[in-house]
């Protein structure tokens, strides 16, 4: 998916349902359930966005990759509100 957005970033209204649909999807599951979930999505878009820059796949990640990491944060951020 995080490649796939580097290429062709989704639309807001597209990120506004998956917000949408994830906090749903979340406020049904038990709390430490609900943390796991969100930390292994964030944890595997870092290492996608980490693989893919800098010297041999280390060590950079780029505004563009920062920036769709960030928006993902802020949307799991916003569930847990």
């Amino acid at each position: 998916m995080m490649e796939q957005w580097l290429d062709e970033p989704p639309a807001p209204k597209l990120m506004k349902l998956w917000a949408s649909y994830t906090r749903a999807l979340m406020s049904v599951l038990p709390p430490k359930a609900a943390e796991r979930i969100r930390q292994t999505v964030l944890a595997h878009a870092r290492s996608v966005a980490e693989s893919a820059g800098g010297f041999l796949g280390f060590g950079r990640v780029s505004k563009k990759e920062e920036k769709i990491l960030q928006t993902l944060q802020e949307a799991f951020e916003a569930m847990k509100g």
